[in-house]
């Protein structure tokens, strides 16, 4: 049986700070994200927690979402420097992909 609640924001900060094995599924920074995501959009939702947990996935800094993705770019890119911004713009025409204040990236998984 699935169990789904209506939460705003706050609910789904203190809900992943005070889980056991959640609460290092997403910075704090990047779950601000990700609420500011669905506020921003009007986002109404049920919560359910393995199904937001599984649609987002944080990466703490360019190297670490550059290594995740790289795949997405042309063989000619095969450093960071220079293709960077074509990553991110290839993932932004895929999914999703919010920039944290702490430097990294929150991307909807696709």
């Amino acid at each position: 049986m699935l169990i789904y609640k209506r939460m705003d924001a706050r609910d789904m900060e203190c809900f992943f700070e005070d889980r056991a094995g959640y609460e290092h599924k997403f910075s704090r920074s990047g779950l601000e994200a990700v609420v500011g995501f669905y506020e921003d959009n009007d986002i109404d939702t049920l919560f359910d927690v393995v199904g937001f947990a599984c649609s987002w996935r944080e990466y703490g800094s360019n190297g670490e979402l550059f290594s995740n993705y790289e795949y997405l770019l042309e063989e000619e890119y095969g450093e960071p420097d220079g293709a960077f911004e074509d990553l991110v713009q290839k993932l932004r025409d895929r999914t999703v992909l919010l920039e944290t204040e702490s430097g990294g990236y929150v991307a909807g998984v696709f």
